[in-house]
C-alpha cells in the first residue's frame, strides 16, 4: 500500500465533507468508520479505490491518502490530482470571508467553518450523472447508476473490500443500445451518453488537455458537444472540472431558496442581480453553502414534523 500526506489549505474540515458524499442521491462505493473514508475511482484509462484518514484539525489539516501499491507514479499522481479536486482541497475559503461584503453569507461560512464542496472525481462523471438526471427521480438516476456500476464497472479487490467503479468512457461505449435500454435511459440520452464516451476512448476529446482553457473557452467547448446544453455546461464547470470561481449561469429559481435561508421576502430580479453582483466570482461558492443550509433545515423540518 502506498500512503501520501496531504496537506489541504485551511480552514478544512473533513468530516463536513463526509457528511455531502452521504446525503447524495447517487451511489458510490465508499464507507466512513469516522477516521478513514473509503472510496472507488475512476479515472480516464483506470480503475482504483483510496482511503483518506484524517489527522489534522481545521485549522491545521492534515490527510493520509492510501492507494493500491499497484498503481504506477504516473497513476499516483492522477490520484492525488483527482482526490485534492474532489474534496477542493487546495481551494481557501478565507478568500470569500475577506472579498464578499455580505454578511449572512459570512455567518453561513463561520457557521460551517472548513466546509469545502465536494464535486466529482471526474468530468466524465459529473457529465454522466447530469445526463441521466435529468428529468427523471433522484431514485431512479441513482438506481440506473447502481445498474450501470454493476453491468459495466470495474471491480477492484483492495483492503478485503470489494469496490465498485462507476463506468470509465472505454467500459461504456462497450455497451449496447439495448442493453442500456433495459437500465432505463432514453434513447437520447443513450445516443448522448455513447457519442460522448466513445469520443473519450478514442482521445478525440482529451479533458485534461482543457485545464489551460479560459472558463469562457471550457464552456464553449462543452456547449459544442452533443447532448450538453446550459444546465449541463453550468454544472460541470464547478462540479466536474473544479472551477468554483466560473461565472456559469444560476438559475432564477435559486431565488427562492436564497430567500428561505436568509429568512427574508422573494427577492425581485433587481435585488436577486445585485446580490449576484455583490457575490462575484463567488458566486458558486455562495450557492453551495446556502443550498447545504437549506437542505440541511428541510431535513431537520421533516424530522420534527415525524416526531
Amino acid at each position: 500500500m502506498k500512503s501520501i500526506r496531504i496537506t489541504p489549505t485551511p480552514p478544512f474540515d473533513f468530516r463536513h465533507s463526509i457528511s455531502q458524499i452521504e446525503s447524495w442521491p447517487r451511489t458510490y462505493f465508499h464507507a466512513w468508520t469516522g477516521i478513514t473514508y473509503f472510496q472507488s475511482l475512476s479515472l480516464d484509462t483506470f480503475s482504483t479505490a483510496f482511503a483518506l484518514t484524517w489527522n489534522g484539525d481545521i485549522e491545521k489539516p492534515e490527510l493520509q491518502l492510501d492507494i493500491p501499491d499497484r498503481l504506477s507514479d504516473s497513476q499516483t499522481g492522477e490520484v492525488i490530482t483527482a482526490v485534492s479536486r474532489q474534496f477542493s482541497m487546495n481551494y481557501d475559503l478565507r478568500r470569500v470571508l475577506t472579498e464578499v461584503a455580505d454578511p449572512k453569507l459570512q455567518a453561513l461560512l463561520e457557521k460551517r467553518k472548513g466546509f469545502h464542496p465536494v464535486i466529482f472525481p471526474s468530468p466524465w462523471e459529473c457529465i454522466a450523472f447530469s445526463i441521466i438526471s435529468s428529468q427523471v427521480s433522484d431514485r431512479l438516476a441513482k438506481r440506473i447508476i447502481e445498474n450501470l456500476m454493476e453491468k459495466y464497472g470495474t471491480r477492484v479487490d483492495w483492503q478485503n473490500m470489494d469496490f465498485l467503479c462507476f463506468p470509465r468512457p472505454d467500459e461504456f461505449a462497450k455497451a449496447t443500445q439495448p442493453e442500456l435500454k433495459e437500465l432505463s435511459l432514453s434513447r437520447q440520452k443513450i445516443d448522448y451518453l455513447g457519442g460522448l464516451s466513445e469520443r473519450l476512448a478514442k482521445k478525440e476529446i482529451i479533458f485534461s488537455d482543457w485545464e489551460s482553457l479560459t472558463d469562457t473557452e471550457l464552456i464553449t467547448n462543452l456547449l459544442s458537444i452533443k447532448g450538453i446544453g446550459k444546465y449541463t455546461s453550468a454544472f460541470a464547470v464547478p462540479f466536474g472540472f473544479g472551477r468554483m470561481e466560473a461565472e456559469v449561469p444560476i438559475d432564477n429559481n435559486f431565488r427562492k431558496v436564497l430567500a428561505s435561508v436568509y429568512e427574508v421576502p422573494p427577492f425581485s430580479d433587481d435585488e436577486f442581480a445585485a446580490i449576484l453582483k455583490i457575490w462575484g466570482k463567488y458566486a458558486e461558492i455562495a450557492l453551495f453553502f446556502i443550498w447545504t443550509e437549506f437542505d440541511e433545515r428541510k431535513r431537520a423540518e421533516k424530522v420534527t414534523r415525524g416526531k
